[in-house]
């Protein structure tokens, strides 16, 4: 069996950037797992990268934010956590709570309990502020010792 990581999306709406919400984009490229994948502003991997059947783990998502963009806050990013198990988790932050930025880019982890190999993890995401929503697929097989990734459209 392979491993396959994937995303897909769309811009909700035209970005209240006139350059565009990947205006970030133009600077230093942050650095991320192998396993790690992307789809627009949003970067999504987990932590251990393979856990081990039943193992606790994280799952981090990075957002690629705009220039102008000199805080973050938690809220703004919303969505939910969907594993092929039937686990559900909320994602949604506190609205007085300021996300730090790194490099015109903010990260939230959300602890995910544990799950046998060979499942799927769909994280639906989106950010008022980039005016932008997408889905991101973490897939891992039964037997691979790391994932790795296939971008899809």
């Amino acid at each position: 069996e392979s491993s396959t990581a994937s995303a897909e999306g769309t811009q909700a709406d035209a970005p209240a950037d006139s350059r565009g919400a990947d205006v970030a984009a133009e600077h230093v490229k942050v650095p991320t797992p192998p396993h790690a994948v992307t789809s627009g502003n949003f970067t999504a991997w987990t932590e251990p990268p393979l856990p081990l059947p039943g193992q606790p783990y994280r799952i981090v998502i990075m957002v690629r934010l705009p220039l102008r963009v000199k805080e973050y806050p938690s809220d703004d990013l919303t969505g939910v956590v969907v594993g092929s198990d039937g686990y559900r988790k909320i994602i949604r932050g506190s609205p007085y709570e300021m996300l730090p930025i790194d490099h015109h880019t903010a990260r939230i982890e959300i602890p995910v309990v544990g799950s046998e190999r060979g499942y799927k993890d769909t994280i639906m995401v989106q950010s008022k502020i980039l005016r932008e929503r997408r889905n991101l697929e973490l897939t891992y097989p039964r037997f691979q010792k790391l994932p790795v990734p296939v971008f899809g459209s």
